[in-house]
């Protein structure tokens, strides 16, 4: 059985400098090139280890009728520091023009997918990771063309991957009560976050169902009546899958509508690394069983693959005592 004890600690790249040792004679031992018979394990590549996705809160809605070029969400409550914040959106159909989110603590945010029905509804998605805390109070801003109507709806979650984190899109459009973004292209990573993001030029009163495997999100929307009447509703899910694949956002909806329909997947973090039987040029080789415990808690096992290489997902927090 092999042992590893290692401390974590976090830098401006998210990375983490690690001090390891992997012990195959004397588990009080701690610095291998000191004892006879003991192992090197060298870290390769460490995300911030901080993975398990999960669901946070919906960090709140906005919808209007009225014309404007910004739509602003006053959250109601904080958000983790190093979590991601997700935001989907609705407009108005006659808007081709750039479409961007910003906060009020400065965090980056990147337009994932965007998709024009013309002449009914846009659809986009925003996100931003590893996030600076907000407090209740701030705010997230979507900019766009002056549009009418306009539904945003914003959530946190936690445990992907602080960059890099958009892995596969998809989107599509169409007019009926079923919904479908169309198929990603495979996933590169099992364990990923689906988002499925659905604009409609319905009412929020509509009732939608999200497609299989998904849980829906605070929908947002607008409730406009009369013989000219226009709507926007946005319709948010979300999927944790943990096999690679070829994945579709979709629903079905109380009324036929015209609908834009996107999915977004992102990248979990990641424990991985490569073991070494000696001072770092031999890799131990495939089908060793490493176990990961965090602060005495058995996180499970993963097996080394033929460069001696594994990867966890697990949530720990700086300064947890990990053992591989």
């Amino acid at each position: 059985m092999y042992t590893l004890i290692r401390t974590r600690s976090r830098t401006i790249t998210a990375a983490f400098i690690l001090a390891v040792a992997l012990l195959l004679s004397d588990p009080s031992a701690f610095l291998p090139r000191s004892w006879q018979g003991n192992a090197l394990l060298r870290i390769l590549s460490v995300g911030r280890a901080d993975a398990a996705i999960s669901y946070v809160q919906n960090l709140g809605t906005y919808a209007s009728t009225s014309s404007s070029s910004s739509t602003t969400v006053s959250i109601g409550s904080s958000v983790t520091a190093g979590n991601s914040i997700i935001v989907t959106i609705a407009i108005d159909y006659d808007n081709s023009g750039s479409v961007s989110c910003s906060d009020s603590r400065g965090n980056s945010y990147t337009v994932d997918v965007d998709q024009i029905y013309s002449s009914y509804v846009r659809t986009i998605v925003c996100s931003a990771h590893n996030v600076t805390a907000l407090s209740s109070g701030d705010t997230i801003t979507v900019s766009h063309p002056s549009a009418a109507p306009r539904a945003v709806s914003v959530h946190e979650f936690s445990g992907l991957a602080p960059t890099g984190t958009l892995d596969r899109t998809a989107s599509a459009t169409g007019s009926s009560s079923s919904f479908s973004s169309g198929s990603t292209s495979t996933t590169t990573q099992a364990d990923e976050l689906l988002i499925g993001a659905i604009g409609t030029d319905g009412r929020i009163t509509d009732t939608f169902t999200p497609g299989s495997g998904y849980t829906a999100l605070t929908r947002a929307g607008t409730n406009s009546t009369g013989m000219w009447a226009t709507n926007n509703t946005i319709n948010p899910e979300y999927r944790i899958v943990s096999s690679t694949g070829s994945y579709v956002a979709d629903g079905t909806n109380s009324t036929s509508r015209r609908w834009a329909a996107t999915i977004a997947t992102y990248k979990a973090e990641i424990i991985s690394g490569t073991v070494y039987t000696d001072e770092g040029t031999t890799n131990i080789g495939s089908g060793k069983t490493i176990r990961l415990v965090v602060n005495g808690s058995d996180m499970g096992t993963a097996t080394t693959d033929s460069s001696g290489s594994y990867t966890f997902t697990a949530t720990t927090s700086p300064g947890d005592a990990v053992l591989v």
